[in-house]
C-alpha cells in the first residue's frame, strides 16, 4: 500500500472511499474527484461472516485507507460502497444477499454514524457498470448493457444515462435470463438461465460430469486432479492447450452469452455491450470473438450500425470506482466530470506536495494541460521570477497563473509583469496552503508554480 505523509486540515480537495463487499474478499480505494485511485486495500472476507464482521471490516478497511494515505478524516466526502445482491440504492437498504449475510443489516447507518460522512449504497454489478461509464470503458455513452461472466453472470444496464434500477431495486439480473427452457437448473430455481450455461460454477459443473463420464481434459493435469474449483487462469491455460472439452464447454458459454446480447439488444438497443468479470479478463479472447459474431448476425439489425462490445477497462476497480461515482452523485456532483486537475493536489504536513500520487518538496509546476513539470535549476537559482519562466510555465495560456511559496515572498522581475499584463493572465502570490486551496478550487483554465 502507498504510503503518504500525513495531510493538513485546511486541505478542502474532496476525497472519496468506494467499497466493494464479495464473498470472498473485500476491497476498497480512496480517490478524488476524477477517478483516481490514490491507495487501494482489501481484506479476507472471513467464511459465513455475520453482518458484526462485516461491519468490522468495513470499518477497518476505511480506516486503513485514511491512515494509509494519512488522510484527515474531514476530508473524506463520501463514502460509496457496493454489495451483491438486490439493493434499494434510493432508500439505501440491503434486502437480499446471497453471498454474504447483509439482508436486513442497515449497514448505511452504522457506517454514516461511524464516520460522519455522507454514505450511498447499491448492488456490486450496478455499480461495476457506474464505474466503467464514469471512468472506464463506457465514457460519454449513454446507452450501455454490462455482462459480468464470474461465478455466476452479472447485470446492469444504463439507460439515457442512468443506471436502469426498477421498482425495488432488483433490475437488469441479466444471468437469469432463461436461455433454454429445457437446460440445467439454476441456483434461483428456474432452468435454462445464463448463468446456469455461461457462468464459472456451470462451466466447472459440465467439466466435472464429462470427466466423471470419462472424458479426458487438460484441465486434470493443470488443476493437479482437483476439479473441485477450476479457476478462471485454469480455463485459460486449458484453452492455450487446446483442450477438446474445454473449449467445447466454452464454446457453449460463448454461445448463449452472444444470443442472451442478441435479445438484450432488442430490448434495449445500446450502443456498447461491456464484459467483465473474471472469466472475460482471463478468456475474452476467446469468448468475445464468437459473442461479436452472433450479434453482428442478428437479422433484425442488419441495416444498424453495429454494436460495439468490449472488455471492461476498469478490471477490479470498477466497482470501487462505481461507488466513488455513487457517493459523488449522492452530493449531487456529476462523477467523472471534473478533468482539470491532475489527481491530487494537496499539501503534507511536512510542506511537501501531494501531485498526481507523487510527492515534491518544492520547485514543480503544473501546466493548464495537467502536466507537472520541475522547475529548472537556473530558475530556482534566481532571486526573481523572470518572464523567460513565465513563458515556459503558460505556454497553454492559463487565465489564472497562482505561484505558491513557503517563506519569503517571490518577486516578480518588471518583464515577467509586463508580460503577464499582456497576455491578461491573473496572477495570484499566495502561501503554500492557500495557493493550493485556490488552485483545487479554481474552474478557469489556470497553472500554478511551487517554489
Amino acid at each position: 500500500m502507498v504510503e503518504l505523509h500525513e495531510v493538513k486540515n485546511n486541505m478542502k480537495s474532496r476525497l472519496f472511499i468506494g467499497i466493494d463487499i464479495g464473498g470472498t474478499k473485500i476491497s476498497g480505494g480512496l480517490a478524488d474527484e476524477t477517478g483516481k485511485i490514490i491507495v487501494r486495500d482489501k481484506i479476507a472476507t472471513p467464511l459465513d461472516a455475520k453482518p458484526s464482521e462485516i461491519l468490522f471490516i468495513v470499518t477497518k478497511l476505511i480506516n486503513s485507507l485514511s491512515s494509509g494515505s494519512k488522510i484527515v478524516a474531514k476530508n473524506i466526502a463520501g463514502i460509496g460502497i457496493g454489495v451483491p445482491g438486490i439493493v434499494n440504492t434510493k432508500k439505501g437498504k440491503i434486502v437480499a444477499t446471497p453471498n454474504v449475510d447483509l439482508a436486513g443489516f442497515d449497514l448505511v447507518k452504522k457506517i454514516t454514524k461511524k464516520f460522519r460522512t455522507r454514505v450511498s449504497i447499491g448492488n456490486d454489478v450496478n455499480l461495476g457498470l457506474l464505474g466503467e461509464y464514469w471512468f472506464g470503458a463506457g465514457r460519454r455513452v449513454k446507452n450501455i448493457i454490462g455482462l459480468f461472466p464470474g461465478t455466476g453472470v452479472g447485470g446492469a444496464a444504463i439507460v439515457d444515462g442512468k443506471l436502469l434500477l426498477g421498482a425495488k431495486g432488483a433490475a437488469t439480473e441479466f444471468g437469469h435470463l432463461i436461455i433454454d427452457t429445457h437446460g440445467p437448473e439454476c441456483s434461483c430455481g428456474n432452468r435454462g438461465c445464463l448463468e446456469a450455461i455461461a457462468g464459472r460454477w456451470a462451466i466447472e459443473r459440465d467439466i466435472r460430469a464429462a470427466v466423471k463420464a470419462g472424458r479426458e481434459s487438460a484441465l486434470i493435469d493443470i488443476c493437479k486432479s482437483d476439479l473441485a474449483v477450476i479457476k478462471s487462469k485454469a480455463l485459460k491455460e486449458a484453452l492455450a492447450r487446446k483442450d477438446e472439452l474445454t473449449t467445447e464447454v466454452m464454446e457453449k458459454a460463448a454461445d448463449a452469452l452472444g444470443f442472451a446480447c442478441v435479445s438484450l439488444r432488442h430490448a434495449f438497443d445500446p450502443a456498447l455491450i461491456i464484459f467483465g468479470g473474471g472469466i472475460i479478463e482471463a478468456c475474452a479472447g476467446f469468448i468475445l470473438p464468437m459473442v461479436r459474431k452472433i450479434v453482428d448476425d442478428d437479422p433484425f439489425f442488419a441495416k444498424v450500425s453495429r454494436c460495439k462490445i468490449v472488455e471492461s477497462e476498469l478490471k477490479d476497480d470498477a466497482v470501487i470506482l462505481g461507488a466513488v461515482a455513487l457517493a459523488q452523485e449522492g452530493l449531487g456532483i456529476k462523477a467523472g466530470e471534473i478533468k482539470a486537475n491532475p489527481s491530487v493536489c494537496m499539501v503534507l504536513k511536512d510542506d511537501s506536495v501531494l501531485i498526481d500520487g507523487k510527492t515534491y518538496n518544492r520547485g514543480v509546476c503544473i501546466r493548464v494541460n495537467c502536466k507537472v513539470k520541475k522547475r529548472p535549476k537556473k530558475f530556482s537559482e534566481e532571486k526573481e521570477i523572470s518572464e523567460q519562466e513565465l513563458r515556459k510555465f503558460c505556454k497553454k495560456k492559463p487565465e489564472v497563473f497562482i505561484i505558491a511559496y513557503r517563506d519569503a515572498l517571490p518577486v516578480l522581475s518588471e518583464q515577467a509583469q509586463i508580460f503577464l499584463k499582456e497576455k491578461k493572465i491573473n496572477a495570484k502570490i499566495l502561501p503554500l496552503s492557500p495557493a493550493i486551496d485556490l488552485y483545487n478550487e479554481t474552474t478557469s483554465k489556470k497553472a500554478i508554480l511551487v517554489i
